[in-house]
């Protein structure tokens, strides 16, 4: 199963054609990275403030997995935003916050 996740977050993210300059764009990538949490089983909670939305994932795949899908998801708002991701992760959460 693991795989199968690893592939389709790889193709969700990376190959995702969200257009960097859309204002829309982030909007569009939290409700990707929603709907990829839901379809794998993952529990996602999501919570706004203040114009910040912070998401935090829980699975039980273990460190590397969520040293992977940080890597990822940093990439992907750092692209989008053109500014730092804040993204954390322990063995069995990733959590990652982005302006809204």
């Amino acid at each position: 199963m693991l795989s199968a996740n690893v592939l389709t977050l790889s193709s969700l993210f990376n190959k995702s054609r969200l257009s960097v300059n859309n204002e829309d764009s982030v909007k569009t990538f939290l409700e990707m990275a929603n709907a990829f949490c839901k379809l794998s089983g993952f529990p996602v909670a999501m919570h706004q403030k203040n114009g910040k939305v912070r998401i935090t994932v829980k699975h039980t795949l273990g460190k590397k997995y969520s040293l992977y899908v940080a890597g990822v998801i940093s990439g992907k708002i750092e692209q989008l935003t053109k500014k730092k991701a804040e993204v954390s992760s322990t063995a069995n959460t990733i959590s990652f916050s982005v302006n809204v």
